[in-house]
């Protein structure tokens, strides 16, 4: 997080710590002076002191000395207590002084130290005043889009719900939803159980958008990430090991080519492993309200007995991912080419092919404005798409287990003409 001044908390926090040095130096400087004149001070008393031990010594020794003229030893030693006398009379005046100027610094640097507190405090509040400032400031931005849709992500089906029976659509899981009032329009086996693929980067792509602050920082391209895809035999984007792309270019690498290599990059950039992030991606399942049927094992949407949901649990994430303005914008773009990088100095060149095939199928019913496909040999086929009909209205749809790409399409194209407005 940046500060006003343009210096990060660990710049501002190494600044301080150099500043309250420098100040501690000069105290104990200040300290270690008064200190070596108080022990000259106390040296020079003690010296004195000795001084007169050795003359009341030499007058016991010649106390039997009569003389009519005072003995010489007598001058000497009223001249030696006249010293001591000047000396204690010159030293005491130094030792006050000396005492006021430490009183006079120790009241100097409580009062620094106050100061210091004072600013320092202050400097947190102004931090903690910026911290919530930039964190409100970097929620995700809510889409135009949503500004139409209903609250909540509990669709329901009332008396107009239509089954969808026409053989000549495919898919075995299908759900059409007026986003607008979250009412079911149409549907088929829409509450069983079904393996999402790759429609799972959808809620990938919605959990690194509210987790990522800056988008232009720098995303590596892991090694895990690279074995994982290779291992998976899944989709990637031709990222290279090591290869550094912003976040927002990841998140493009993610929906568009579905690449999985750079979504478990986003994870791992995230969270610190995929593991850790499919707990987040889990957790916004349970924001959503959608946990009872759906749940997520890993952030690309590999076959597994505990990645499942249903095509209304599916819906429901989309809408969720549409009412975030980056989200809504990744979706929609048909192409795409990511900034340059050492790897790829033209920047890499991507397609959404589901938007770029329906587009010329589209113009009967309104226009698909954004999707995601999915495809697991067990699962089929599969897309979730959102569309704005001729009329204004806006509908998302999402059918699982078609036998084609082409297909799934089709049976898109079919189910929009045939049961929207």
């Amino acid at each position: 997080m940046e500060s006003r001044n343009g210096l990060d908390s660990n710049e501002l926090r190494k600044k301080r710590r150099q500043r309250l040095r420098r100040k501690r130096q000069q105290q104990i400087l200040r300290r270690t002076i008064l200190l070596v004149a108080l022990v000259f001070a106390a040296l020079f008393g003690l010296v004195t002191l000795v001084g007169n031990q050795k003359g009341d010594a030499s007058r016991e020794d010649q106390v039997e000395i009569a003389s009519a003229d005072p003995p010489s030893y007598t001058k000497e030693e009223t001249e030696e207590e006249t010293e001591a006398a000047e000396t204690a009379q010159t030293s005491q005046p130094v030792k006050e002084e000396e005492a006021e100027k430490a009183e006079a610094e120790k009241e100097d640097a409580e009062k620094e130290k106050a100061q210091e507190k004072t600013e320092d405090e202050e400097k947190e509040d102004e931090e903690e005043a910026e911290a919530k400032e930039t964190s409100a400031k970097d929620l995700p931005e809510r889409s135009d889009d949503a500004a139409f849709f209903a609250e909540g992500y509990s669709p329901k089906s009332y008396k107009k719900t239509k089954p969808i029976e026409d053989e000549d659509i495919i898919s075995s899981y299908i759900v059409l939803i007026d986003a607008e009032t979250n009412r079911i329009e149409a549907a088929r086996n829409a509450t069983t159980v079904m393996n999402p693929a790759s429609m799972t980067k959808v809620l990938t792509l919605l959990v690194c958008s509210e987790q990522i602050e800056n988008m232009k920082k720098k995303v590596k391209m892991t090694q895990s990430a690279n074995d994982y895809a290779f291992v998976t035999e899944s989709n990637a984007a031709g990222l290279e090991v090591g290869e550094k792309l912003s976040a927002l270019d990841m998140l493009y690498c993610t929906i568009l080519p579905s690449g999985a290599d750079a979504a478990v990059s986003l994870a791992e950039y995230v969270s610190g492993s995929q593991e850790a992030f499919v707990d987040l991606m889990n957790q916004k399942v349970r924001d959503l309200g959608r946990d009872e049927t759906a749940h997520f094992s890993n952030c690309v949407g590999i076959y597994d007995e505990d990645l499942h949901c249903t095509v209304i649990d599916m819906a429901m994430i989309m809408k969720a991912a549409l009412e975030d303005k980056l989200c809504r914008k990744v979706l929609s773009a048909h192409t795409y080419t990511t900034g340059p990088s050492k790897v790829h100095p033209d920047g890499i060149f991507m397609s959404n092919l589901f938007l770029r095939r329906i587009e010329d199928y589209d113009d009967d019913f309104g226009v698909v404005q954004s999707a995601k496909t999915g495809y697991v040999e067990k699962a089929g086929s599969c897309a979730v798409s959102y569309c704005i009909t001729n009329s204004g209205k806006r509908y998302i749809l999402v059918t699982g287990n078609s036998t084609g790409s082409w297909n799934c399409i089709y049976d898109h194209v079919n189910i929009y003409a045939r049961y929207t407005k």
